[in-house]
């Protein structure tokens, strides 16, 4: 998964786009995977870290999912699920920076 994680940035890097355009598709994983993860998380945080979650207005910043991530391996079904959910969402934007001729 990390690989494929790693794989996306290299490929927006090296992208012939402008670096505006980079910057949007870079947003455009980081929401992804914010829209992905935090289903997957809310079934395996605590009550108290869901309404922390319920309060914010905002989505997460990296270093906050990354606590939540954390704090929920605890269970041993949430890495899995994130795993699988984010190597799934990986594949997806493969294929769309392939189709969009970004990729090869």
């Amino acid at each position: 998964m990390e690989k494929q994680f790693q794989h996306i940035l290299d490929t927006i890097a090296a992208a012939p786009v402008s670096s505006e355009d980079k910057e949007s598709l870079y947003q455009v994983v980081y929401n992804a995977m914010v829209d992905t993860v935090m289903p997957v998380l809310l079934d395996h945080v605590t009550e108290e870290q869901r309404m922390i979650l319920a309060d914010q207005m905002a989505k997460p910043t990296l270093n906050e999912l990354g606590e939540m991530i954390g704090s929920a391996i605890g269970d041993p079904k949430t890495e899995r699920h994130v795993n699988d959910a984010l190597t799934i969402l990986f594949q997806q934007i493969s294929e769309l920076l392939k189709e969009q001729g970004i990729s090869s």
